[in-house]
């Protein structure tokens, strides 16, 4: 594998757990049992979409030369301190966005990566990237906050 891939993946590997930590603490700040729920659901697929990548074979990994440029390896994770957050709504609206980043990043990976099963697998986490989107933007309608 490349550097500059490995630097991709553990920079999506620490996004993940991130992710795990805040849907794991906003599930325990809330008392709206369908936001608890949710939260709790994707913060279980979280820790699964970490795991994936950990698993990823690094040894045939390689991108394809001279196409990918989007993700900024220079930038730090830009990830809000969890206890920040001052209400649920907070927490949807960054996990909102935030989850459309990972979508168009894991849909990058995937465009310019070489190896057929590392494609597969990062197609797979940019749709469930999309799914959560829609799950949050959906609760937080219900929420009416």
């Amino acid at each position: 594998m490349n550097e500059e891939l490995r630097q991709i993946i553990n920079k999506a590997i620490k996004q993940e757990e991130y992710f795990y930590d805040l849907y794991t603490s906003g599930a325990e700040k809330t008392e709206v049992v369908s936001a608890k729920t949710l939260l709790l659901k994707l913060a279980r697929e979280e820790n699964k979409h970490k795991e994936k990548l950990e698993e990823l074979d690094s040894e045939n990994l390689h991108l394809i030369p001279g196409k990918f440029e989007s993700v900024n390896l220079d930038q730090e994770l830009m990830l809000t301190p969890i206890d920040e957050f001052k209400s649920i709504k907070d927490v949807f609206d960054f996990a909102i966005k935030s989850e459309i980043n990972a979508n168009e990043m894991y849909r990058n990976i995937a465009e310019n990566v070489s190896e057929d099963k590392a494609k597969k697998l990062f197609v797979f986490l940019a749709g469930e990237e999309k799914k959560h989107e829609e799950l949050l933007n959906r609760e937080l309608e219900n929420l009416e906050i």
